[in-house]
């Protein structure tokens, strides 16, 4: 007979298991899906996190005195967390990037219609991960007599339990928020900086769930940014130099103003920091595309390496004989497709703000720098097109908020091919261009036009892209990979649509008065390191800043000769370069992106609005691109470029840059969670009549005469000089 003091001594197996299974679960999804290699000290946050967590669920599961019941509740809890964990390895294996539980739950369903096939694919591919992760669940049926003994613990020990659980949740955070140096970064991406992405790579899915938690009860705490300035310094206002010619893409904003009326500590720092910004000067090509039309196209996983001669003459066209940027990237911004957009149609670096994507919550936000707004503004029939079902990504909320007639399918767009996965770019463009074209030839309507494409999505396979099927003979001869040859098959589809753009231009005597610009959302990252390699003229990895490299095509058929810039640009660019060419009305500093053919910087100041791209924030800090030279987050060093070898031991200028980088994220983020254009727009003195609309851009400052491009006779391309 076992005595009352052997049935009451703690059970090791009963104590351990979830604890063990959580940490076993954390180490598992840190291996096969975060960016993060070596060893270092934030495997103690899984550690202590896990055993805070394995703490909680002991106490909770021991709660009833039956058996069964408690044998019941610990599967439960133990299947959840597989659960949990399989989910956001596939997220990141399909989308490149981890979800909250609850947008998780909200794209469920859009997923599940839209993706069918690729969400069996990625299940499927992912087979090996799933049943690593269920090891802890055949554990529990192998042992589970042992796991949960014959009789419930003493309640003193569920006590313990929950004791242990609130000790080590205290010691973290106020070692988190006490700590300096490395602590003190990773308190703010536990604070102010959270984010999915930087909360699964430093501290681990449970600690990321329970701050998703908190923070969508609570709000998120505000942390005062620390600019580069400093953090308490007032506010100095930049103005630079008059220019006999040029003058600035600015708005009469009046920061020292803004900042004596506000009591809130983040929107005093954001007046400070955008007023100690050089604005971009206006320039040549100020006004160059004043009055024309745009159609504008953010192409699904597009990349450089699709564009040939042959394959593709009008992509090919259309990219050397406009503007030629040499070194333009689209980022991996750990968001997928709309991260990308985002950045594209916003000039914003995507974050995430108030638990949603920022371009989920930027729907309620006022957003008048973006080309919806700005050209309906000035009369303008802005449109927008999107050939996959119409809320996706919440386009349906985002898109008129940016001022466009959103059209989708299931919500106005119909296409001429029923049923098909991916939809056809080509066909979405055929059922479209007449309404705007018609107008503009007929009544004078001006447009803006925007595309977001579908056709390049993955998988990219014969049997589950029809886009790639339907090309298949054509990249039958190419030497690449089935998979490779399937994703340039399905590319083909941006190809045609553009070919029909620019034919249906022509007929209707328009080109001329028409813009064409596209870029990527992001590069085909469903395509393994290997295969993307056999795409590549030089083979890289996927943490490096070359890996982002792509194309911002930007042309119009007036241009008589081609302008090639050399200097580092991204997507983030388009919008305030976009802005310059057609005369728009906006402020260079409340934008993340700068005019790429502005001139007026100094490389050494990281004030001045230089040539900058920064990567994806992941919770590990930015990789950044500057005229100077490459920084990689990832390994921690600096390479300079030829001509700027003395950088290469300036530390002071790394970390200036790096803190530029930081700063890009948290004020771009903390536009949309503060809804700063609204205050700032509010604060604004119009001269002018207002619109009885919010989306009043009249600026009281007065531009200079646009000057054009010369008149270009030589036949070789005009490289632009952005030399400080």
């Amino acid at each position: 007979m076992t005595s009352n003091t052997e049935k009451r001594k703690p059970n090791v197996w009963s104590l351990l298991f979830f604890p063990l299974t959580i940490l076993y679960e954390e180490l598992l999804l840190r291996i096969a899906a975060v960016d993060i290699t070596g060893f270092d000290y934030h495997y103690l946050y899984l550690v202590i996190f896990a055993a805070a967590f394995g703490a909680l669920f002991r106490a909770i599961t021991n709660l009833p005195k039956n058996r069964k019941l408690r044998i019941a509740l610990t599967a439960i809890f133990a299947f959840l967390l597989v659960v949990v964990f399989c989910a956001e390895y596939c997220c990141k294996s399909f989308f490149q990037t981890f979800f909250e539980i609850s947008y998780m739950l909200t794209m469920a369903g859009d997923v599940t219609n839209d993706f069918a096939n690729e969400t069996i694919s990625t299940i499927f591919a992912g087979i090996p991960y799933i049943l690593a992760a269920l090891y802890p669940m055949m554990m529990l049926a192998v042992f589970h007599k042992k796991i949960v003994p014959e009789e419930a613990a003493p309640r003193k020990q569920a006590g313990l339990a929950v004791g242990i659980f609130a000790a080590l949740e205290i010691i973290t955070i106020l070692v988190l928020m006490l700590g300096t140096g490395t602590i003190k970064e990773d308190r703010e991406y536990f604070t102010a900086d959270y984010a999915v992405n930087s909360a699964i790579t430093r501290f681990g899915l449970m600690c990321s769930m329970q701050l998703e938690t908190a923070y969508g009860i609570f709000g998120i705490p505000e942390i005062t940014p620390n600019w580069i300035g400093g953090d308490d310094e007032a506010v100095v206002v930049v103005t630079p130099e008059p220019d006999a010619v040029y003058g600035y893409n600015v708005l009469d904003i009046d920061f020292e103003a803004l900042a004596a009326e506000t009591k809130d500590k983040t929107v005093l720092s954001m007046h400070q920091y955008f007023s100690s910004l050089t604005p971009t000067q206006q320039n040549q090509y100020t006004g160059m595309f004043e009055g024309k039309n745009l159609i504008y196209i953010v192409a699904e996983a597009f990349c450089p390496y699709v564009i040939d001669p042959e394959l593709t003459p009008t992509l090919y066209k259309l990219t050397t004989e406009g503007f030629v940027f040499n070194n333009f990237y689209q980022p991996d911004w750990h968001q997928s497709t709309t991260g990308g957009e985002f950045a594209a149609l916003t000039g914003l670096v995507p974050t995430t703000v108030d638990g949603n994507l920022s371009f989920v919550a930027s729907a309620k936000r006022y957003m008048p720098f973006a080309l919806g707004n700005q050209f309906s503004e000035i009369g303008y029939a802005a449109r927008a097109y999107h050939n996959n079902t119409y809320s996706f990504y919440n386009r349906d909320k985002t898109h008129p908020n940016l001022g466009y007639d959103y059209k989708g399918i299931y919500s106005g767009l119909t296409l001429l091919t029923k049923g098909s996965w991916p939809n056809s770019d080509h066909e979405m463009i055929q059922v479209t261009i007449d309404e705007y074209i018609d107008n503009y030839v007929n009544n004078g309507e001006n447009f803006h036009t925007y595309y977001m494409s579908v056709s390049g999505h993955a998988g990219y396979t014969w049997d589950t892209n029809r886009m790639a099927a339907k090309h298949k003979d054509e990249v039958a001869d190419l030497d690449y990979s089935s998979t490779v040859k399937a994703y340039l098959a399905c590319q083909l589809e941006i190809e045609y649509a553009l070919t029909e753009i620019m034919d249906k231009l022509e007929a209707a005597g328009i080109a001329d008065d028409t813009v064409i610009a596209m870029t990527a959302d992001h590069y085909p990252y469903a395509l393994s390191d290997k295969q993307y390699n056999e795409l590549e003229d030089e083979p890289t990895e996927n943490r490096t800043m070359a890996r982002y490299k792509n194309t911002f095509l930007l042309y119009c058929s007036s241009m008589e000769e081609p302008v090639v810039i050399d200097d580092p640009c991204s997507s983030i660019d388009i919008i305030p370069t976009l802005s310059n060419l057609f005369g728009l009305e906006y402020d260079s500093r409340l934008l993340s992106g700068r005019d790429i053919l502005s001139t007026n910087y100094d490389v050494s100041d990281p004030n001045s609005p230089q040539p900058f791209v920064i990567g994806a924030d992941a919770g590990i800090g930015s990789s950044w691109e500057s005229l100077a030279g490459s920084y990689n987050s990832y390994a921690k060093t600096f390479t300079p470029n030829p001509g700027y070898e003395e950088y290469a031991e300036n530390q002071e200028y790394i970390n200036a840059m790096c803190k530029k980088a930081k700063n890009m994220f948290t004020y771009s983020k903390n536009i949309i969670a503060k809804d700063y254009y609204k205050i700032i727009f509010d604060s604004l003195t119009v001269e002018e009549e207002p619109s009885p609309t919010p989306d009043t851009m009249t600026d009281a400052t007065t531009a200079p005469e646009t000057t054009l491009v010369p008149e270009m006779q030589a036949t070789d391309a005009v490289t632009l000089d952005t030399s400080a």
